[in-house]
């Protein structure tokens, strides 16, 4: 049932066009500066980078928490099951990166849907709807601190490393599906040097290893958009299709 909530979350915003458009919503942001200048009362914790941004985060995460894990023992089943589509929907938008085909490169494409599709599944496999809430934010916050790089240098750091931490399985995962649906040979050996790499933010892995699995021949560097954007939705396929495979055994099990 959780992931056939996250197979119908893409079909309302594929089918509809319908998804959220903002990576950082108001009431989010709102939430950020509030915890924000709570730091300032803290000296200990305006001085630590990695309390800094525990203080930011920890509280909402939290609240979180709470709430799922009440509304999942208040809830009926099918009552949850819709909760589950409105998370989903809200926490991944599929129609972003495409939106990139007339502005943006296929660094970026693949980089975005990465950020908005892939790693935020993952989580939600892996944690439920928490895991995806999760991811979801600590990219918000990266939103919110890349506002004032310069003065919050060292918690962006802090945030960086964090979703390092995140990110390591994922971006292994789909560079590998990338080589799946691609040309493997030419990316599966970029995959396998990187498969020991470190927790450093690594998302222009993702982008490197896109990049190979397209393979393109000199005089197909025009279509670099239009393959990329091909990729990235042959590797979103493949996810769903497993999605949809393990919500059958679920049922059967």
């Amino acid at each position: 049932m959780d992931f056939l909530a996250v197979i119908i979350a893409f079909a309302i915003q594929r089918l509809l066009h319908f998804a959220p458009t903002e990576r950082l919503p108001k009431w989010i942001h709102a939430y950020f500066v509030l915890m924000e200048k709570q730091t300032e009362k803290y000296s200990l914790v305006k001085k630590q980078a990695w309390m800094s941004v525990a203080f930011l985060l920890l509280p909402i995460f939290i609240i979180v928490a709470v709430v799922l894990f009440l509304l999942a023992h208040t809830l009926s089943d099918v009552s949850n099951f819709f909760l589950y589509i409105l998370i989903m929907w809200y926490c991944v938008d599929s129609l972003r990166f495409k939106r990139l085909k007339e502005e943006g490169s296929p660094d970026v494409i693949f980089m975005t849907a990465y950020e908005d599709i892939f790693a935020i599944i993952f989580w939600y496999a892996i944690l439920g709807p928490f895991g995806g809430i999760l991811y979801y934010l600590v990219t918000a916050l990266l939103e919110y601190l890349n506002e004032a790089a310069i003065k919050k240098t060292n918690w962006l750091t802090a945030v960086l490393k964090f979703r390092g931490l995140l990110d390591w399985i994922p971006v292994r995962l789909v560079g590998l599906t990338f080589a799946l649906v691609g040309h493997f040979f030419f990316a599966a050996s970029d995959w396998f040097h990187h498969l020991k790499g470190g927790l450093a933010p690594d998302h222009q892995l993702v982008a490197e290893l896109g990049d190979k699995a397209m393979k393109l021949d000199a005089g197909e560097k025009d279509k670099r958009l239009e393959r990329a954007l091909y990729l990235a939705e042959r590797a979103l396929w493949l996810w769903l299709v497993v999605l949809a495979i393990g919500s059958i055994f679920s049922w059967l099990g």
